[in-house]
């Protein structure tokens, strides 16, 4: 359903040949999107820094479960970050928090982070400079329970 439209190709980055038939993917593209842990990139030679020098009008957009902090290396998954911020406990009867129906934290990473790419090629237009794009699965969740929590002060 995500992916209608698009071309896919399978790399082993594990692989010299692989991580660098990536990178000279990377070299001709305008924008390059990760899930990785933090550090993965780099060891491959794929992060936005190795990546910029080649291609300086590159956007590169890291979806993350958190953004830098305490929990930056932590792996997150959409139910983890709905329990850790809240989500679940809004959407559960008292004291059973429960899961909201669909990943919508995984959904609104994915659009921050499209989002976020579209701003950076208009930016680019005018600059002719990329740019690194940050999204992450904690802090989608965190603005979800804070406009709950807006709402029901208004209400």
């Amino acid at each position: 359903m995500f992916n209608r439209n698009k071309k896919s190709i399978a790399i082993n980055l594990h692989d010299p040949q692989g991580a660098q038939a990536a990178r000279e993917l990377a070299a001709t593209a305008d924008v390059v999107a990760e899930n990785f842990r933090p550090g993965t990139m780099k060891k491959y030679g794929l992060d936005y820094a190795s990546l910029s020098a080649v291609n300086p009008r590159l956007i590169y957009v890291s979806h993350k479960g958190f953004l830098p902090g305490p929990y930056e290396h932590r792996t997150a998954l959409d139910e983890v970050v709905q329990m850790m911020g809240g989500l679940a406990y809004m959407t559960g009867r008292p004291g059973d928090p429960l899961r909201a129906g669909s990943s919508v934290n995984d959904i609104m990473g994915g659009m921050f982070g499209a989002i976020g790419a579209m701003a950076a090629l208009m930016q680019r237009g005018i600059t002719g400079r990329g740019q690194e794009v940050d999204s992450a699965l904690f802090e989608n969740n965190v603005f979800l329970v804070g406009q709950h929590m807006l709402q029901y002060a208004v209400t």
